[in-house]
């Protein structure tokens, strides 16, 4: 693998120091076979959770967005994963199956969580087992 980097138009080699600001950072690099993988870092850690990073200036909108606009993914599941739950509370018409779901999904996260995956498998085919 051979790679050059420029900032803002000028060459760097090595771990180089950038002051504060917007900045134009290039790689110019060829990679061979698939052994290889490019990990940028901003002070020792992944550039994508404490820089923002585009493929052009950004604009205002862009640095005012990119703080909260992560959390559309995770609010959207919450509110799916909301909006199915009290559907199946609905349809059951009943918190007490819906409870030992959820508890019993607990006890096996718990399980797995803690190394104790051998323990988790056993209940599935007894579940599955009985009518």
């Amino acid at each position: 693998m051979s790679a050059s980097i420029s900032v803002d138009g000028v060459a760097v080699r090595g771990p180089t120091p950038v002051g504060r600001g917007l900045h134009f950072i290039s790689i110019d690099a060829v990679l061979a076979g698939d052994r290889w993988m490019l990990v940028p870092r901003w002070n020792g850690q992944e550039i994508w959770t404490h820089a923002t990073t585009t493929v052009r200036r950004p604009s205002s909108f862009d640095l005012a967005a990119r703080p909260w606009v992560r959390w559309i993914p995770t609010l959207a599941a919450i509110a799916l994963l909301g909006l199915w739950l009290l559907s199946a509370m609905t349809t059951i018409g009943g918190g007490t199956v819906l409870a030992w779901t959820i508890a019993a999904s607990a006890l096996i996260a718990w399980l797995v969580q803690t190394d104790r995956v051998w323990i988790a498998r056993w209940p599935s085919p007894v579940w599955l087992g009985r009518r």
